[in-house]
């Protein structure tokens, strides 16, 4: 017979044993599983069978979820303080939508669309998998020991956001047309729906190109607005090197 101690680093510790990791391990596999199954169940007009190999598999996964939860919750000693941690609330978090979508399934208020976002959350099984790497420990601290220059590095995007956004949509947006209920741009004696219809839409061709990603699928028509997106680009070009001439002396 294992003693309490065993089985709480059984399944507390991968690193308490070989049974422990290799227990580690399975639950990894079955988060992979789950992720997979959540993408898979997106695709549109999918036989009855495969749904229903879908649905086992959803239920296997979250039995064995449920299972691993269960055993934390009675093996650890402090286990409302754990409840309300982080992983605590992930490893709730990850078994909750079933049965959510379970109960709605099954009562006169069912709605589709809120079983299908419920039934999504379960993507957020995936961040589990970070807790069985010791790696991940050393990374969470370097992120907290770079917080300023992420900081310096929002505030710099913020500013140039909300600066640029603002210039480009008074030059690009050109002129309300009433009849038609939007901002409308003549270039060359042709007119065009402007792209730049507020300052919040002109924010996302704003943030793209200070990322220097450059979808197009927003592009200023005029000089001025050309000229405003060059100085954009540069900008953003500056602050993506900028994180370079900062950095902490100790990150661990």
């Amino acid at each position: 017979m294992f003693s309490q101690a065993q089985l709480a680093a059984f399944f507390i510790d991968p690193t308490s044993s070989s049974s422990a990791s290799a227990y580690s391990v399975t639950l990894n596999v079955v988060v992979i599983i789950s992720c997979i199954l959540v993408i898979l169940e997106s695709i549109p007009n999918q036989s009855s069978t495969t749904q229903g190999i879908y649905s086992a598999i959803e239920t296997a996964v979250v039995v064995v979820f449920s299972f691993d939860f269960a055993a934390s919750m009675i093996f650890r000693h402090n286990r409302f303080r754990w409840l309300i941690s982080f992983w605590g609330l992930l490893d709730f978090c990850s078994i909750l939508p079933f049965y959510i979508a379970i109960v709605t399934e099954q009562s006169s208020l069912s709605n589709l669309r809120i079983i299908r976002a419920v039934r999504m959350i379960r993507i957020f099984r995936a961040a589990k998998l970070f807790n069985r790497f010791p790696g991940f420990e050393v990374t969470t601290r370097v992120m907290m020991k770079s917080g300023d220059v992420f900081v310096m590095l929002l505030v710099f995007v913020g500013i140039g956001l909300v600066f640029f956004s603002t210039i480009m949509f008074m030059i690009e947006a050109g002129d309300w047309n009433e009849e038609k209920g939007y901002y409308e741009i003549c270039v060359k004696d042709e007119c065009f729906r402007s792209e730049f219809q507020s300052i919040p839409e002109s924010m996302w061709w704003c943030l793209v190109t200070l990322a220097t990603v450059g979808y197009g699928d927003a592009v200023p028509l005029t000089n001025n607005g050309k000229f405003v997106a060059s100085i954009t680009m540069i900008a953003g070009v500056l602050v993506n090197r900028s994180r370079h001439l900062y950095s902490p002396k100790a990150f661990v």
